[in-house]
């Protein structure tokens, strides 16, 4: 149950398959935000065709109440899955990478997902992670923050305290979304880092309880890592690149950022080291 609908688990009888099934809450449609924020959601989903992304199969209105069909995941999300045991930082950063291929397709198709987070993640029984929830995604171009804050209900997470409305959960929010910047693909590219960032240290990596405490602490410095963690510094730095303040200072692309990150993901630290040098060794090339 979420603040738009219902999720059941249902069959398709005449495909013989396993569904979730989105059900708005409001009979008749008489939310129309909700209405147009699950079309939104169906329009994303439709657009995107990626293994890492949950598929839809159909979007329709029954007995007054708007449906959306889904891929069946049978699995977790990612937040528990972070929860269920001690994981390795090498074994963390592979999901994430996994997660954030899906993110990459949503970008190639013009989809911006706008709220990245491990609770937007499921992990099925075969280990692999979905990214889902596009129900605050955009389509097409970058466009002001302003013209898309609604009188709608927020994204649950009992963490914060919540004073206005914005597209995103504070904690993993860019700084754009709290004001009128542009929203593109960096600003996933940040919520991807806040949360991959949370997943390796233990907390976000900046401070804040309320929204107005997090609009201003993610324009400050990065709370710094514990140093008894051995995840190693590389990674650190990478994730401070993508959790930078402008969005001119992030990767290129999301694309960009898994390459760092799969680089620091190889399988010794020598190894590591050799990619980071190849890598140079090219750009270098290129430049020249």
């Amino acid at each position: 149950v979420g603040g738009m609908g219902t999720v059941f688990a249902a069959y398709d009888e005449q495909l013989d398959r396993k569904v979730a099934l989105k059900i708005l809450h409001n009979p008749d449609n008489e939310d129309q935000c909700q209405h147009e924020k699950t079309m939104r959601e169906a329009k994303a989903l439709a657009r995107v065709r990626h293994p890492r992304v949950v598929s839809i199969y159909d979007v329709g209105t029954a007995n007054g109440r708007m449906y959306l069909a889904m891929e069946f995941v049978d699995g977790v999300t990612l937040r528990d899955w972070l929860a269920e045991r001690n994981r390795s930082w090498r074994e963390i950063l592979l999901m994430f990478i996994q997660a954030g291929e899906g993110l990459a397709a949503a970008h190639d198709a013009g989809v911006i997902h706008r709220d990245f987070k491990p609770d937007n993640v499921l992990v099925g029984t075969d280990g692999l992670p979905l990214v889902l929830d596009f129900g605050v995604a955009r389509l097409g171009r970058p466009e002001s923050t302003e013209s898309e804050r609604t009188t709608g209900s927020l994204p649950s997470d009992s963490r914060f305290t919540y004073q206005g409305v914005h597209s995103g959960t504070p904690g993993y929010m860019s700084p754009e979304q709290y004001g009128d910047e542009p929203v593109g693909s960096a600003s996933d590219q940040f919520s991807f880092c806040a949360a991959l960032y949370e997943a390796l240290y233990g907390h976000l990596p900046f401070a804040g309880t309320t929204v107005q405490e997090h609009a201003s602490s993610v324009r400050g410095p990065i709370r710094k890592p514990s140093a008894t963690l051995d995840v190693p510094a590389d990674v650190f730095r990478i994730l401070s690149r993508g959790l930078s303040v402008h969005q001119g200072d992030r990767f290129p692309s999301m694309r960009d950022l898994l390459h760092a990150l799969a680089i620091e993901h190889g399988q010794t630290p020598s190894a590591a080291a050799a990619s980071r040098r190849n890598l140079m060794a090219a750009l270098l090339l290129a430049i020249s």
